[in-house]
Formats: structure tokens, sequence, C-alpha cells
């Protein structure tokens, strides 16, 4: 809606307020709700990836640990003194 894009709203704490005309309000409101669900989806989204990422950096650093102790195994086993 022209001049009442997520843009223009004001937020205080869990209030938003926007400039508006009487006829428009209900609309407004109906847009800023499919506003506020977008952006849900997309934090949500935000988050997951951010979680994947997290957990496929520690796997491949426990697996580089495993490597490194497998290889180190191997050298002690291997070893005579």
């Amino acid at each position: 809606m022209l001049g009442a894009g997520p843009e223009a709203f004001q937020f205080n704490g869990k209030t938003a307020t926007v400039q508006a005309n009487e006829n428009a309000v209900q609309q407004i409101v109906n847009h800023f709700k499919e506003y506020l669900q977008m952006a849900t989806r997309g934090y949500q989204e935000d988050l997951q990836a951010e979680a994947e990422r997290r957990e496929r950096e520690q796997r491949r650093q426990l697996e580089l640990e495993v490597a490194e102790a497998e290889k180190r195994e191997r050298i002690l086993k291997n070893l005579k003194v």
C-alpha cells in the first residue's frame, strides 16, 4: 500500500504506528499482518540456515579431530622404541 509499507512504520516496544487515512486503516492493518508473517518466516529461515551452518562447521571440526586422533594412533602403533 502506497505510503504504508514496512519502512513507514514507527516502532516503540510492541507498538507500531503509521500515518493513515481513516478509510485505509483496515487495509493497512491487513497488509501489516502480511508483512509480519513474511518477516517472521524470513527470520526463521535465517535462524535455521545459521543453525545448519554451525552444525556443519562443528561436524567438520569433529571429523578433523577424529582424523588427527586416528593418525596419531597409527603413528604410535607403528612406532618401535
